[in-house]
């Protein structure tokens, strides 16, 4: 008699994959099913993983400042940001939220152009490839020859990384080094502060599954009082750079703000 696997309309991967071990070592089990179990479970790992990367972009461009322009185009007479500083900034923050980058050629560009490609890889699994055409003719302005192929080629890759990287993270660029001036290390406060969040996760994971938000708007079942008292568990200076953060955006959002700024009753 044909052993046969029940169906399993809504389970978690690690459930599914339970399964499908079991099945593997039952000589009597229906194989057709046995493969539709193993399609449901690589969908639903590769939900999750794509779940996990938008999470961990929306937390990185919360992190990114603005960028300074450093380097001066002579023939526009504009400043523009270079890819060393824009990847001094970016790269702390994008490894330490899971990310990896890594750019390549693609084929089938624009007529005159290469395609510049960008692949965002994320520990969780998922990646996602962004690509632009960058002109690499070696034309001028006016419709001269003003480089070789060679040096047209590289300048283009170099154009298309830059614009790649402002792309993914949408980053706004900045004429004036405030932060130098002021002597503030942003990067480095952006390391900081993300270590923090990973030191207190538990406590603001419970944070947030208190305030838990139903189609862009807290539900009836929010629990403020036990969100607060999660917050409170964090030691006060800690708890306020966690508040403020380094630069825009932060752990929390302003709808979660707004219910959380006042003490818990305990506390007062």
């Amino acid at each position: 008699m044909t052993n046969e696997i029940a169906a399993v309309p809504a389970m978690e991967p690690a459930t599914i994959l339970q399964v499908i071990q079991n099945a593997a070592i039952n000589p009597d089990v229906d194989i057709e099913k046995m493969e539709r179990l193993m399609v449901m479970h690589e969908r639903l790992v590769g939900k999750q993983s794509e779940a996990a990367f938008n999470v961990a972009m929306t937390a990185a461009q919360s992190d990114v400042p603005q960028i300074v322009k450093d380097k001066q185009n002579k023939q526009t007479q504009s400043k523009y940001a270079s890819y060393e500083a824009m990847d001094e900034v970016l790269r702390p923050i994008y490894v330490s939220h899971g990310f990896s980058l890594s750019f390549d050629t693609g084929s089938d560009p624009l007529e005159g152009c290469i395609r510049v490609l960008c692949y965002v890889s994320h520990e969780a699994g998922h990646s996602r490839t962004y690509q632009c055409d960058m002109p690499a003719d070696g034309k001028g302005a006016k419709g001269g020859d003003v480089m070789t192929k060679t040096h047209a080629a590289g300048s283009g890759m170099s154009y298309g990384q830059r614009y790649l990287l402002k792309m993914i993270f949408n980053i706004a660029f900045s004429d004036d080094d405030g932060n130098k001036a002021s002597g503030r290390n942003i990067a480095q406060e952006l390391l900081d502060y993300n270590e923090l969040v990973r030191e207190h996760w538990d406590s603001i994971t419970d944070v947030k599954n208190n305030l838990v938000p139903m189609h862009g708007e807290l539900s009836n079942q929010v629990n403020v009082t036990d969100a607060r008292t999660s917050l409170w568990e964090i030691p006060e200076d800690e708890r306020n750079i966690l508040w403020r953060a380094p630069t825009k955006g932060g752990i929390f959002t302003t709808l979660e703000r707004d219910l959380l700024k006042e003490k818990p009753e305990d506390a007062l």
